[in-house]
């Protein structure tokens, strides 16, 4: 009798941990996010934990964020003016000394934040953002109209900055967080070629596939190859 109590108890608590196990399935759902690069699958998942997590942004996320921030504000001048270039416009002659100042700067400061100031108030820099072919140019507009804020001393980005931060994603991310009692699990990978083939580690545990494509790429190149349309 001893060893039939023993069963029924070891086999009670099976049942229990089988029954808690398949409860923890029910309410979790974890989604891959699929798509090409720059398709925004990173900024969409931020954008989901800024919502609903409590604590979406750790300090050192802010900082780094602030610092890619100032990075993507110059990158996006200088790929303007490599636009500008290549189809041969011309800004005017009292903003030929900022695009210098563009052209050679290699961080953000004061004296770049005001050249990229004065640049986007050229017409021919105008033209360029609006003939442009690349999708890393999606958030220009939005850096060059806080680019004197993000090249303050001790400026700290907000969480109102937080989905206009550009940043390839290389391998595998996770990021949880509850809505209305479900637990959620995206799973963030990059979208290059080059991770593509990473993707396939991915599909086996998941409930189910977020394919993101940009609808205003359509007439955009890949970030990785301008040869090949997206």
């Amino acid at each position: 009798m001893g060893c039939t109590s023993s069963s029924s108890h070891t086999n009670g608590d099976i049942d229990e941990m089988l029954n808690l196990e398949r409860e923890t399935r029910r309410r979790r759902m974890t989604l891959l996010m699929l798509g090409s690069g720059d398709s925004g699958k990173s900024t969409f998942t931020r954008q989901m934990s800024l919502i609903y997590s409590p604590n979406p942004i750790s300090p050192s996320d802010y900082f780094k964020y602030s610092e890619v921030l100032k990075q993507n504000a110059l990158s996006s001048m200088q790929d303007l003016l490599h636009i500008m270039e290549a189809k041969k416009l011309k800004t005017k002659h009292k903003t030929r000394k900022h695009r210098k100042i563009v052209d050679e700067a290699n961080c953000l400061t004061p004296e770049v934040a005001d050249a990229i100031t004065e640049l986007w108030a050229d017409a021919a820099v105008q033209q360029a953002y609006e003939e442009r072919y690349s999708s890393a140019l999606s958030s220009a507009e939005y850096y060059f109209t806080h680019v004197k804020r993000f090249a303050e001393k001790d400026f700290t980005c907000t969480q109102d900055d937080v989905p206009y931060v550009k940043i390839r994603t290389t391998g595998i991310y996770e990021t949880s967080f509850t809505v209305n009692g479900l637990d959620l699990v995206f799973i963030d990978v990059g979208g290059q070629r080059s991770e593509r083939r990473k993707w396939i580690h991915c599909f086996s545990r998941v409930t189910a596939v977020i394919y993101c494509c940009a609808i205003d790429e359509y007439n955009m190149v890949l970030e990785e190859d301008d040869n090949v349309n997206r």
